[in-house]
């Protein structure tokens, strides 16, 4: 059977049709869609009207209507979930230099992981906080808008594909063990011994509405503003700073800053290359 292909253009996003849209995914899956970059919104709308085989927006809204879990649907297409272990090393760097060195005579560490997508990163920091005998007192909230993402996280697998590229980050950040030894190698997965996640505590949870009960003495979130318009990720900053304790630190992705944030005043920069911010009061 032939689909008719999506014709979408720019301007159909800026219909009746198009705000409709926004408000069922608003009322029927508390998803906030106009705090996304429009132009990402857009793409993966028609990104999601192709895998539905839908050629409108209307189509698309009835198609979710009539799915088992439509919510979930939605998530999966919509949500990028872009993540790999050990990425952005200059900030893992500055955690084994300084702030783990801080963390060496503190009882108990909580540390909020937020936008967590399917692991990567709870299990770099989980491993880091091994390697430097924390791991056991530290218990991390790992975060995430998908559900389905969150469920691929506690398989703790990544393909097996990757794992080359794993342990060149892995050295990147001053790796110095075999990573082979961290979990098991099976035909096309490598998972991950359950040691290493067994605080983790997994929340599916909207970072545009709300946060994890604190306090955090490390709330880390790479690459989630950049997928928001400028004047929504000031309550984003918000929902990631209120939860942290003072002298916490607050850990963003490469492309990502506090900007003109009003919690800005309340942060001192750490370390620039590593998007390291401290909470001053």
């Amino acid at each position: 059977m032939l689909y008719p292909k999506n014709k979408y253009q720019p301007e159909h996003f800026r219909t009746h049709e198009f705000f409709q849209l926004l408000h069922f995914c608003r009322e029927e899956f508390g998803l906030f869609l106009e705090a996304y970059n429009p132009a990402s919104v857009e793409r993966r709308l028609l990104k999601m009207m192709d895998m539905l085989r839908v050629s409108s927006l209307p189509e698309l809204q009835e198609s979710l209507k009539g799915r088992t879990n439509p919510r979930q649907i939605f998530c999966n297409a919509f949500v990028a979930n872009i993540t790999q272990l050990f990425r952005e090393p200059q900030s893992l760097l500055f955690l084994r230099s300084h702030i783990f060195e801080l963390w060496r005579h503190q009882p108990k560490i909580r540390v909020w992981i937020a936008g967590c997508s399917t692991g990567e990163d709870v299990l770099s920091m989980a491993i880091l906080l091994h390697e430097h005998q924390l791991l056991e007192r530290t218990v991390i909230v790992a975060s995430d808008i998908n559900g389905q993402a969150l469920k691929k996280a506690q398989h703790r697998s990544i393909d097996l594909a990757k794992f080359k590229e794993a342990e060149e980050a892995y050295r990147l950040v001053g790796g110095t063990c075999d990573l082979l030894d961290y979990g098991i190698r099976s035909q096309n997965k490598f998972t991950f011994h359950p040691g290493y996640t067994a605080q983790v505590q997994y929340l599916e949870q909207d970072l545009y509405q709300t946060h994890p009960l604190g306090p955090f003495d490390l709330v880390w979130c790479k690459n989630v503003l950049i997928y928001f318009q400028s004047n929504f990720q000031f309550r984003i900053i918000e929902h990631l700073t209120e939860p942290l304790k003072t002298k916490g630190f607050l850990i963003l992705g490469e492309q990502e800053s506090m900007g003109f944030s009003k919690q800005e005043n309340r942060f001192r920069q750490a370390d620039y290359p590593a998007k390291a911010y401290q909470k001053i009061w």
